[in-house]
């Protein structure tokens, strides 16, 4: 059963539904680890979990408001300093991920020209 299709009272059930459990279990989870890394950062799982599902149903609106779901990963991004802490912090002598490769730089050249067209678009009338 593809659940990005279950209709409920004639509405489709928001997959993003979903992430708000994920998310705020996986902030959970990652400030019991801060803990038990003893480090004294991590995340207000609340208000990142609030913040992260509404930028990313901000998609809903129209032309141009849903450009606001595309800061859905600024709450993370907090989230990713506390996870880099607690890598350096368990696992110092592993690579922590912290520079772009190859392909991440392949991928933002790419899809920096995609993005900016959409952003464009949505400015132009119908």
């Amino acid at each position: 059963m593809d659940l990005a299709h279950v209709a409920v009272a004639d509405e489709e059930l928001e997959p993003a539904v979903f992430a708000i459990f994920f998310t705020h279990t996986l902030l959970g989870e990652l400030n019991a680890s801060a803990r038990r890394a003893g480090l004294d950062r991590s995340v207000a799982v609340g208000p990142a979990t609030t913040a992260f599902i509404a930028l990313s149903l901000a998609h809903r609106l129209p032309d141009p408001s849903w450009l606001a779901s595309l800061l859905s990963v600024a709450p993370l991004a907090f989230a990713q300093r506390v996870a880099n802490d607690v890598m350096a912090r368990t696992r110092p002598t592993q690579d922590g991920n912290t520079r772009f490769a190859g392909w991440n730089w392949a991928a933002v050249l790419l899809g920096l020209p995609l993005m900016l067209l959409a952003i464009v678009g949505s400015f132009l009338p119908d």
